[in-house]
């Protein structure tokens, strides 16, 4: 199994994000507080349903925003299946 793409909308400092990773090995890098490790939480995220980090998702809400976005493909035995998770400040998650 490999996440093929993930799409991220206001995930904690992550306000729009479109990201591809190779089936293979993929790097994170960049300079602290830029958002490595939020990625890493925003992929467990989408095929957990929730984070390593925090127990309440509506934190991950980026501060100034109402709504939080995760969209994914995932290659699981050659069957691509899309996941997308919407948080909602109003204590709402829809998984589809």
């Amino acid at each position: 199994m490999y996440v093929k793409n993930i799409f991220i909308k206001n995930f904690r400092n992550l306000i729009d994000a479109d990201i591809n990773f190779n089936e293979n090995y993929n790097i994170l890098y960049g300079r602290n507080a830029q958002g490595k490790t939020n990625i890493l939480e925003s992929i467990y995220y989408l095929l957990n349903a929730k984070s390593f980090r925090d127990n309440s998702y509506i934190n991950i809400i980026n501060y100034n925003e109402k709504t939080s976005i995760l969209k994914g493909t995932v290659n699981t035995d050659n069957i691509l299946n899309e996941i997308e998770i919407t948080l909602d400040k109003e204590n709402k998650k829809t998984i589809k």
